[in-house]
């Protein structure tokens, strides 16, 4: 995970976070702290804080050049799953948003004296599995499996409604009203988070898990567990296809200006595809060893993954 200003590379590594100068790969700090798993990072607007969920059921805020640990935020009951930093109110006190595998949602002031908790919604039915804010920053979506909790956080934080879900797997498109949605598998539907009305549905073939661009205008469709389909988000036309890669392929990601996807193989191999059209731009040989975890410095000059080893590659892309 990168910081806002790209200076900094945040990688987890089992129950550690270390974090890297991309100037000079100089590690600048270890965070230390958590006795499970790490399961997310997120740095804040300035890049000087990160906010670390894990298996252990705690939240941890770190200074992210010097490693020391600024606070833990305690008291969920099961292992924590997303949380980020939030602007401060004016003259006000940062403030940071946590969830939970046990569908609690929980909002926090840090202050000087330590943190305070200043909202919770707890609703057992559905799993967490998005954080989405507005584009202002004045409310949050919580998005589980059969609920979606809107929270609004100015002032004192206060849950606004608790949107039912039909079954599937979502994505909450970026900065918009609107759901990507999954029905087992056979059905993919663009739908309004209002009324649940769908702006267009395909059933053509299989369809498996996806991911949203930045800017939501494109998604990239997993049609066969080894093959991406790239789908325009305005009405559902495919752009292109990817060509199959029998060992199968992890979680793509979209470059931060949207033209370039970037996928790797269980083989480890890294390629390339043109976001308009999927055709293959680069394609570079793995080491043959697993690889994972892609992921795009802001401004789209590195893209680094990690290795089965613990090893990470970083990539110039400007080169």
């Amino acid at each position: 995970y990168y910081s806002p200003t790209g200076r900094l590379l945040a990688v987890a590594c089992g129950l550690v976070v270390q974090v890297f100068d991309v100037e000079t790969w100089a590690v600048r700090s270890t965070l230390r702290g958590h006795a499970q798993r790490v399961h997310s990072i997120s740095f804040d607007s300035t890049g000087e804080r990160i906010i670390t969920t894990s298996s252990d059921g705690s939240v941890r805020v770190w200074n992210a050049c010097g490693g020391e640990l600024i606070t833990p935020l305690l008291g969920h009951e099961s292992p924590t799953v997303a949380a980020r930093l939030l602007p401060a109110l004016e003259a006000g006190e940062p403030r940071a948003i946590s969830a939970d595998g046990s569908s609690r949602v929980r909002t926090w002031n840090l202050g000087a004296n330590g943190p305070v908790l200043t909202s919770s919604a707890d609703d057992k039915s559905t799993f967490i599995t998005q954080i989405s804010f507005a584009a202002d920053v004045s409310a949050v979506r919580a998005v589980g499996q059969s609920m979606v909790i809107t929270i609004d956080l100015r002032d004192r934080p206060h849950v606004t409604s608790r949107t039912p879900l039909p079954p599937g797997f979502l994505n909450v498109i970026p900065g918009k009203d609107l759901v990507l949605r999954n029905y087992a598998n056979q059905t993919l539907a663009l739908e309004s988070l209002a009324d649940w009305s769908k702006r267009w549905t395909l059933t053509d073939e299989p369809f498996y898990q996806f991911v949203v661009s930045p800017d939501g205008s494109l998604a990239a469709v997993f049609r066969d567990k080894s093959q991406l389909s790239i789908l325009r988000m305005a009405d559902g036309v495919e752009l292109g296809r990817t060509h199959a890669d029998p060992t199968g392929y992890h979680r793509p990601v979209f470059s931060p200006d949207c033209t370039v996807l970037a996928t790797i193989a269980n083989s480890g191999v890294l390629r390339l595809w043109d976001a308009n059209d999927g055709a293959l731009k680069v394609q570079l040989a793995g080491e043959g060893e697993r690889a994972f975890g892609l992921c795009w410095s802001n401004d789209g000059g590195l893209l680094a993954y990690a290795h089965a080893r613990e090893g990470v590659t970083v990539l110039n892309m400007r080169t």
